[in-house]
């Protein structure tokens, strides 16, 4: 052991999912087991789960505003 240590830092995303250490770990051993040394495993897996979490922002933004949407035609047709 070596006692290097490296950090790699992202943005604090304001949102919280279930399964992001999952994707974590997951991209992790993948990039290990495909011959990558720790610190680019790591960085590619934190690179990998911050594009899904924004992926998922993206699209529950999306359905929102679909909801909303709908939510609001379906006020006014009772309305009318």
């Amino acid at each position: 052991r070596t006692g290097e240590m490296f950090r790699y830092i992202h943005p604090q995303i304001p949102v919280s999912y279930h399964g992001t250490g999952d994707i974590f770990s997951s991209t992790a051993v993948g990039a290990l087991m495909n011959g990558l040394s720790l610190q680019d495993a790591l960085k590619i897996a934190a690179d990998y789960t911050v594009a899904c979490i924004q992926e998922t922002m993206d699209n529950d933004k999306e359905e929102i505003r679909r909801q909303f949407r709908a939510g609001s035609s379906a006020a006014a047709e009772s309305a009318g």
